[in-house]
């Protein structure tokens, strides 16, 4: 009975103590600042002084996803373009992240910055659509470039609170509290057995 309660104790005690051991690291490394998340779309278009006949074998190109694809990949390139977009949102390079993803089935791409601030974020996506205009319209000739929304209003990004981190981190620390208690139990049950099996076995005991 008596070592029963102490290895429950033993449990409580080291669960408690993962437990606020974890709520206070991920209190600790849960992030204070907020990302924005600024975007615009660049479509491929034909050119305006196209026949209908011309215009509509230019569709069917377009929307077979070869030339989105190398537009995401031209507006993409983050260490071509995020230098001067950071000069340009007054924050380091570190601090924004570029990414380009071809819409499926579409002659579009999507741009996308973030950034920790919404001037910032949306004044490196200005940067980095000015910078890439230029090498994407080459290689898309004879199709026009059109950039949509360009001047949209940067979204807060969606992030975990800091009280699911910290109810996260308690979690996994009481779970791994409770193992180190379990692990503890093992090596005084296995001491215990390697002490007692030579008393057992001497012959000056009988």
């Amino acid at each position: 009975m008596k070592h029963s309660v102490l290895r429950w104790l033993l449990i409580t005690l080291c669960a408690a103590i993962g437990i606020g051991i974890g709520a206070a690291a991920a209190n600790a490394l849960a992030p204070d600042h907020t990302r924005y998340r600024a975007s615009a779309t660049v479509s491929l278009l034909p050119a305006p002084d196209l026949s209908i006949t011309d215009a509509s074998a230019f569709w069917e190109v377009l929307s077979g996803g070869q030339i989105n694809r190398t537009l995401a990949i031209v507006y993409g390139q983050q260490a071509r373009w995020l230098p001067a977009a950071a000069t340009a949102a007054d924050v380091p390079q570190w601090a924004l992240t570029l990414t380009a993803v071809a819409v499926p089935e579409s002659a579009m791409a999507t741009v996308t910055v973030e950034g920790p601030s919404a001037a910032a974020s949306t004044s490196a996506l200005k940067s980095v659509l000015a910078q890439a205009q230029p090498q994407a319209a080459e290689l898309s000739v004879p199709f026009i470039i059109r950039v949509i929304d360009p001047d949209a209003d940067a979204v807060k990004v969606g992030a975990p609170s800091r009280q699911q981190l910290v109810a996260a981190g308690a979690l996994g620390g009481g779970i791994a509290g409770v193992g180190l208690a379990w692990l503890i139990l093992r090596l005084r049950a296995r001491r215990s057995v390697d002490t007692v099996a030579p008393a057992d076995g001497d012959p000056e005991s009988s």
